[in-house]
């Protein structure tokens, strides 16, 4: 996975600020998936690299995911941004299970399970069924 997010690094698109990531998400059925961050002159228009990942495997039919890694140039352990837990969150929905958080750089690598870095986060209780079954969906 570290390989994959290091790669999809090398795609992103960031001419203001120049700092590249990279992601890879791997399905329950092994399959994994990457994105890259995208940045754009207006404000908020970007992607990070996490939420590319995940849209890049949902495009795919994959809902339901085991660990994500976030992969950063710059060489520091970069944890998903606020935004980014709180996507993170919904797909966790889809199965009531924790996945591994790995952020990695050229110094190593640390893993976590998402809720120790996202413990107190808004999870949907009204739509909760509808989410669920997303979980029947992968192809």
């Amino acid at each position: 996975m570290i390989k994959l997010a290091k790669k999809a690094a090398e795609n992103a698109f960031v001419p203001y600020n120049k700092h590249k990531m990279g992601s890879s998400i791997l399905a329950y059925d092994g399959s994994m998936f990457t994105g890259c961050n995208v940045e754009n002159s207006i404000s908020g228009l970007g992607n990070c690299s996490e939420i590319c990942a995940i849209d890049n495997a949902v495009s795919h039919g994959k809902y339901k995911f085991r660990a994500l890694c976030v992969f950063d140039t710059r060489g520091n352990f970069s944890y998903p941004c606020g935004v980014c837990r709180q996507y993170i969150a919904q797909f966790i929905q889809v199965v009531q299970e924790d996945i591994k958080i790995i952020v990695a750089c050229s110094k190593g690598h640390e893993v976590v399970n998402f809720k120790e870095i996202f413990p107190k986060g808004y999870y949907n209780s009204t739509n909760l069924e509808d989410i669920k079954e997303y979980a029947d969906r992968n192809k």
